[in-house]
Parts: structure tokens; C-alpha cells; sequence
């Protein structure tokens, strides 16, 4: 073979390799948190959050993703914290979020908001 011809399709091979790579380990930059019809009454619209700004502070997806194996699909938090879970799904996001975010603030330091409307707009 053509020495041209191997050259042009390694360049494709590598290039094609970091565009799938960008595509496994990108996130996306906001998520809305939201689970219709799980609650007996659904008042508050889903939690608009910045996933990608909380991976790249946190620098930790087990901190959220507490289950999940490197190289493995992420698995929504729904799948595990069903509304029939000893720990449902709206309680761990509240222990978790709100639970971070309260302890930040009382270190002082910058962090998102703790009342349920500054998350969840009323619907």
C-alpha cells in the first residue's frame, strides 16, 4: 500500500478516536433535575442544575455518582432511588444538595441556594 494512503487514514483513525473520546467522557453543561408524577403532589417545577460546573469543582463523580464504576454508563439517580426506596430519590438530592450547599455555607464559603423555591419554582 501506498505509504500517502496509510498516513491519510491513521490521521482519520486518531482524529475519529478523540472526537468518540470527547463524546464518552463530555457532560453536559446544565441538567434539569425532575421527576414528574414521583410524588403524590408535584407543586414545584424540576431543579434547573449546572452539572458541568459542579463535575469541574467537585473533580469527584462519585461525590453524586456513588455507585458508578469508571468506564461504566452513568446511571440516573431514579433507576436506584425509586419512590418505593428506603431512600427515595427526593431525599437524596435534598441530603445531597441541600446538604452540601448548607455546609458550605457555614464554612463560609461561596455555594448555591438552600429554600426550596430558590431551587424549585413553584408550578
Amino acid at each position: 500500500m501506498d505509504k500517502k494512503f496509510i498516513s491519510i487514514v491513521a490521521a482519520i483513525m486518531f482524529f475519529g478516536s478523540l472526537l468518540v473520546l470527547q463524546g464518552v467522557f463530555s457532560q453536559p453543561d446544565s441538567i434539569t433535575i425532575d421527576n414528574p408524577g414521583l410524588y403524590a403532589t408535584d407543586k414545584y417545577q424540576g431543579a434547573p442544575f449546572a452539572h458541568k460546573k459542579h463535575a469541574d469543582a467537585l473533580k469527584d463523580c462519585k461525590k453524586c455518582h456513588h455507585t458508578w464504576k469508571e468506564g461504566a454508563k452513568v446511571k440516573k439517580c431514579v433507576d436506584c432511588h425509586t419512590k418505593d426506596s428506603k431512600l427515595t430519590a427526593k431525599k437524596a438530592f435534598h441530603a445531597n444538595c441541600r446538604g452540601c450547599h448548607r455546609a458550605m455555607k457555614k464554612a463560609g464559603k461561596p455555594t448555591g441556594p438552600t429554600p426550596c423555591t430558590k431551587c424549585h419554582p413553584k408550578k
